[in-house]
């Protein structure tokens, strides 16, 4: 518990633990009028059990006094009445505090998913390639969400019924010391030895529960991800399988941590309906009689029944959190991972570069972090304003690499990357990259209309219709959105453009590059799916832009690249060959190589 409380206190920011306090201050506000409500019980009863004691208690002879009230009966009347009305303000304020206890912890939630999502977004691009997006999915909404609901709130409501018991506890033993004592001693042992016992179980299914919770998230997200291969293979039962049993893992540890949670509430129940019995022949035996010892039993048991509820609860507080430990540490790690590694600015929207004359990568090396094999080893290359470069190569060459190492995604081990003489980091990766065009192979589109994934991550009130369209006609969509898709730009693409074929999805995408105006447009295998006569009326398109637009393709297909001014031939990490199309088709047998499939493609037809 106090690993726990110390994780979320460094979890939480300034601001939100002046909430807490103030949210503490309401606690003890609520915790003054349970007090309130008890002790004006006693009176009540005992005038009832006994009026002239109202004539022998000085305490009672002042309040009769200063009411101004006659009879002992009207007296009685007034002091139930006021019993009752701090009773309500004491609902009251309970409510208020529940209230101000879930607004607290749901603010934190949204700030915690919002900070963990930004620290994430922010991370150098090497991060995505080492962990998995239903992992990072998990953390950010499911995990947030368990650390507030099964962390957060049993801490906040626990410290509210500890404040209550403390007060409730301090009344008891104003009432009968001894008694009060007693049965604080054996509530305090039953809730210790009961945190005892389960303690290692509660754990044990506490990272159960976290570890089979991943591999559920993990497991739906291949099953979705991959359901045409499924489909086609007949493997849906095969995957179900394997869900089924991760799923099973968890509706069993779930099972555990639910009962290791409720069981401290029985043994708390139990002990104290004991103690009661105990505290109530304790006092008939301290008094002599019954009739004497009525109102201190009556008030003795109304304050118990006030106090077992926050009891009961503390106890079972206590198990919750001690099973959602495993989800907190796994939080609170990336958390903190996250604010210490690299990161950019995301916020920052600086203006793209104004002109660029050229790029040149000198001596480059790369090699992924923790790993001994070179990916790209000696780079270096010229790529001059308006010019066409391919760059070209078996697979597992590099050349995919080098395009991230372009556009500033990844950083050389050694060597540089300058445009017009300037490191990249001077002039700044974020400026840079909002220079760029850019069209990966496989293209992302959100389940939104073809407009929005054209200006991708423009709000919607600032996309430029006028500049959609033209991007699109250069990319040769629009006509295909404008009288073949009935809502035209407004049509929903579907989650991942899943109404859309691989050619329409690759034109969008080339468009969306488009979009932004960019002085380099880069792409790495990304007219793959189109036909070779969109291909060539794309590539024309683009090719009218010449004198402000720098092209640079990493090529599977020669045959976009034929008339391009220069091409890099990449093997093994290395540049093996640059020149023309046609002097490396003579000259180079790396190159000449790859153009045999093409070459015995043709004469086939």
């Amino acid at each position: 518990m106090h690993d726990a409380v110390n994780k979320l206190n460094k979890l939480l920011s300034a601001k939100q633990k002046r909430q807490a306090l103030a949210a503490f201050g309401l606690m003890v506000l609520a915790a003054a009028f349970e007090f309130s409500s008890v002790t004006l019980f006693l009176p009540f009863v005992a005038i009832l059990a006994r009026p002239s004691i109202i004539h022998s208690n000085p305490y009672l002879s002042f309040l009769k006094a200063i009411t101004g009230v006659q009879s002992a009966t009207d007296f009685s009347i007034l002091l139930g009445l006021i019993t009752v009305l701090v009773i309500w303000t004491s609902m009251v304020v309970r409510a208020f505090n529940v209230y101000t206890i879930n607004r607290f912890c749901f603010s934190v939630l949204h700030v915690l998913t919002l900070n963990m999502m930004r620290l994430h977004l922010a991370r150098d691009y090497t991060f995505y390639l080492k962990r998995n997006t239903a992992d990072l999915t998990k953390t950010v909404l499911i995990e947030a969400e368990k650390v507030v609901r099964d962390v957060l709130f049993p801490v906040m409501r626990s410290l509210l019924h500890l404040v209550i018991s403390i007060f409730l506890m301090a009344l008891l033993v104003l009432i009968s010391p001894v008694v009060a004592v007693a049965t604080s001693i054996a509530l305090g042992v039953c809730i210790w030895g009961i945190s005892l016992a389960f303690r290692h179980p509660t754990q044990a299914a506490g990272r159960e529960l976290f570890r089979s919770n991943s591999e559920r998230f993990r497991q739906a997200a291949e099953i979705f991800g991959g359901v045409k291969e499924l489909r086609l293979l007949g493997r849906e039962n095969s995957y179900l399988s394997r869900f089924g049993a991760v799923s099973l893992q968890y509706a069993n540890a779930t099972a555990r941590s639910e009962t290791f949670a409720s069981l401290p509430i029985f043994f708390v129940q139990a002990v104290a309906i004991s103690a009661g019995i105990g505290a109530m022949l304790y006092m008939v035996w301290s008094y002599g009689e019954m009739s004497a010892a009525l109102p201190s039993i009556a008030a003795f048991a109304y304050g118990a029944y006030r106090l077992m509820p926050s009891l009961q609860s503390l106890a079972s507080e206590i198990s919750v959190v001690r099973y959602s430990t495993p989800a907190l540490d796994a939080f609170y790690a990336d958390y903190e991972a996250a604010k210490r590694a690299r990161r950019e600015d995301i916020d920052s929207m600086p203006q793209p570069v104004a002109l660029i004359d050229g790029i040149d990568v000198r001596t480059l090396d790369f090699r992924y972090e923790g790993q001994e094999r070179t990916i790209l080893a000696d780079i270096t290359l010229r790529i001059n304003r308006g010019e066409r470069i391919g760059i070209v190569g078996s697979s597992g060459s590099g050349k995919s690499t080098l395009a991230d190492l372009i556009v500033g995604l990844l950083r050389p081990t050694t060597g540089q990357i300058l445009v017009d003489g300037k490191r990249l980091e001077t002039i700044g990766i974020r400026r840079w990259q909002r220079s760029l065009g850019y069209v990966p192979q496989v293209i992302f589109l959100s389940d939104d209309t073809v407009r929005a994934n054209i200006a991708f991550g423009v709000p919607t009130d600032e996309i430029n219709q006028a500049a959609v369209e033209e991007a699109a006609k250069q990319a040769h969509l629009h006509q295909f959105v404008s009288h073949e898709l009935e809502a035209g730009y407004d049509t929903m693409v579907g989650e991942r453009g899943i109404r859309l074929s691989g050619g329409q999805r690759q034109r969008i995408g080339i468009a969306r590059a488009l979009y932004r105006k960019p002085a380099i447009l880069i792409f790495d295998e990304a007219t793959s799916a189109l036909d070779n006569e969109t291909e060539a009326a794309v590539m024309a398109a683009i090719d009218e832009l010449r004198d402000r637009l720098t092209l640079i393709t990493v090529a599977h297909r020669l045959s976009t690249i034929e008339p391009y001014d220069r091409i890099y031939v990449l093997d093994g990490g290395r540049v093996v060959g640059t020149g023309t199309y046609a002097f490396l088709a003579q000259h180079n047998s790396k190159f000449q190589d790859l153009l045999s499939p093409r070459v015995e493609a043709e004469q086939a037809t």
